[in-house]
């Protein structure tokens, strides 16, 4: 009996958990499949709808509320551990009646989900990682003026310096394959070419000079990212990221309607309960 206590117990932090972590990681989910799929399967918008990557890429990685949606969905990313945990925990039905369909499913492909979200959570963060354990080489001089934020260096042409730092790209890495230049600006002062196999070239705005290369397996950091993306794996990690991505909404919306039915069904208890005590 206490131990069937026990895990009513942990099932009801488990449901709990889920109601407040569903809705959130799902539209990261979402998000973050869109993304997969516009890298093969090249979705187009019409142009009178704008560019709307930025929009979604800000949306998944939080939920566009800055630093605080960063923060809430690494800790739902972390979260997921939990779930499956507690879930485990009940992965036999308490009254006996054989396995649970939300349980297995969950277990099943919760660890993977789990392992790509841990690496989200921490993807979050890895400028600031990568900032500090393995810092682009200093500049000998500051080259933009104080506060001058999103601005050229002071006695540099921007226009001239973006050529020549395209000239120094193109030496080192197939044009074709280049996604975005990043400006220079306060605390970031050299150009960053940025490429689809996420090789990224960082350069010297004032001497088009190579100032440090980063792929996806120089740095343990910069491996975050194809990692969470399961781009190694091509096409088949995409269509597992469907497929947790699914999962995970078809877990939601179960454990949702089942909260639902638990609360309707104790409404109608108490107003039977009701009822019988009027008629003694």
């Amino acid at each position: 009996m206490a131990k069937r206590n026990h895990i009513h117990k942990i099932w009801r932090w488990h449901r709990l958990l889920g109601l407040v972590a569903c809705v959130p990681l799902t539209i990261v989910a979402l998000t973050g499949s869109l993304l997969a799929l516009k890298d093969y399967a090249g979705i187009v918008w019409p142009q009178h709808w704008g560019d709307p990557w930025p929009l979604v890429y800000q949306i998944h990685r939080s939920l566009v509320a800055g630093w605080a949606g960063k923060l809430l969905i690494s800790a739902l990313g972390l979260s997921l551990w939990v779930m499956i945990w507690s879930g485990s925990k009940a992965l036999i039905r308490v009254r006996g009646k054989g396995i649970s369909r939300h349980a297995l499913v969950g277990l099943c492909l919760g660890v993977p989900l789990a392992t790509v979200g841990s690496l989200g959570a921490v993807l979050n963060y890895s400028e600031v990682l990568s900032a500090w354990l393995d810092p682009v080489p200093t500049l000998a001089a500051p080259l933009l003026r104080p506060g001058a934020v999103g601005t050229a260096p002071a006695h540099v042409d921007l226009a001239k310096a973006s050529e020549a730092a395209a000239v120094t790209a193109a030496q080192v890495h197939d044009v074709k394959d280049l996604v975005k230049i990043y400006q220079p600006r306060e605390n970031r002062p050299y150009f960053i070419f940025y490429y689809r196999d996420n090789t990224r070239l960082y350069i010297d705005p004032a001497t088009a000079t190579l100032l440090k290369t980063r792929t996806s397996w120089s740095h343990w950091t910069s491996a975050l990212l194809p990692l969470h993306s399961l781009k190694p794996l091509g096409v088949v990690g995409t269509f597992f990221l469907l497929v947790l991505a699914v999962a995970l909404v078809l877990l939601s919306s179960r454990g949702l309607l089942k909260l639902w039915q638990g609360a309707t069904k104790l409404k109608r208890r108490r107003s039977d309960a009701v009822v019988i005590n009027c008629t003694r």
